[in-house]
C-alpha cells in the first residue's frame, strides 16, 4: 500500500476520540509488536489496481485494505471495528475522512484466533484514491 495513504489512515485513527477511547494509541501497520496489550488494530494492504479510463489516464486506484481489530472479547473487538468504521465510512454527501479517498464496499467478520486467544473483528475496505496526490 502507498505508505503515504497508510500513514494518513493510521494518523486519522490515532487522532479520533472514538478509536482512542477503545484502543488508546495501539494502532499498527503490518503487524503489532509481540505481547502488545489488547485491544489494538492492525492495518494491512490486500491489493491495488489502477482504475481504468477510456483515455488511459488512470489517476485513481482501487485499493483493498483490511483492518484487524483485536480484543479479549467479541464485543470489545467489534466495538473497535465500529469506532473505525464510523470514522472511515461516510454517508453519501459527507466530507471524506481523508481528502480524495472514497471508501466503499465495507465488509468483515469476527472470529477467535487460536494463536493469540484474542477475538479478531475484521473490517475489509475498498478505497479509491489518487496515489500520485500527496
Amino acid at each position: 500500500m502507498n505508505t503515504i495513504l497508510a500513514k494518513k489512515i493510521n494518523d486519522l485513527l490515532l487522532a479520533d476520540a472514538g478509536v482512542i477511547a477503545v484502543c488508546a494509541d495501539r494502532s499498527y501497520t503490518g503487524e503489532a509488536p509481540q505481547g502488545v496489550q489488547s485491544p489494538y488494530n492492525v492495518l494491512n494492504h490486500i491489493d491495488s489496481s489502477p482504475e481504468e479510463t477510456l483515455d488511459d489516464s488512470a489517476t485513481m486506484e482501487d485499493t483493498m485494505i483490511q483492518i484487524d481489530c483485536y480484543g479479549k472479547t467479541p464485543a470489545l473487538a467489534m466495538d473497535l471495528r465500529s469506532a473505525i468504521s464510523n470514522l472511515l465510512i461516510k454517508k453519501e454527501g459527507d466530507t471524506p475522512a481523508i481528502e480524495g479517498v472514497v471508501v466503499y464496499r465495507p465488509d468483515g467478520r469476527c472470529f477467535k484466533e487460536t494463536n493469540t486467544e484474542l477475538w479478531c473483528a475484521q473490517l475489509d475496505l475498498t478505497l479509491m484514491y489518487n496515489p500520485t496526490a500527496s
